[in-house]
């Protein structure tokens, strides 16, 4: 780093550097240039309106009751009308959604991660 300093101190400008344009057509030009958040739909401001504002259509609502409708069938069928696999596995996935079961199984010792966890 020293010896850089020394050689742009070698070989000092002898100009000025000056602009002679003025700072607001600057400011014009990027404006110009810039485009409205309303019209760029990948701007952070018009991803943040639409994240704000979340609007969900008729074909995903109807997808969302299906699941419910799936739900409440699978939790009061009798044991014959469902698969125990799917029931099984459908409750497990609810109970991690409502934070009841977790991804790890307690039987399994400590050292059994810690082996993964050692560098």
């Amino acid at each position: 780093m020293e010896g850089v300093r020394r050689w742009i101190g070698a070989h000092p400008t002898s100009r000025v550097q000056t602009s002679n344009r003025r700072p607001s057509s600057k400011v014009e030009k990027h404006q110009k240039t810039h485009q409205d958040p309303e019209h760029d739909h990948r701007s952070t401001e018009a991803i943040a309106k639409r994240l704000l504002d979340p609007i969900v259509s008729n074909e995903e609502k109807a997808e969302y009751q299906q699941y419910i409708e799936q739900c409440h069938f699978l939790l009061q069928a009798p044991p014959d009308e469902a698969e125990a696999a799917d029931k099984e596995l459908y409750e497990k996935f609810v109970g991690k959604a409502m934070g009841d079961v977790y991804d790890w199984s307690a039987e399994v010792p400590l050292n059994f991660y810690a082996s993964y966890a050692e560098l």
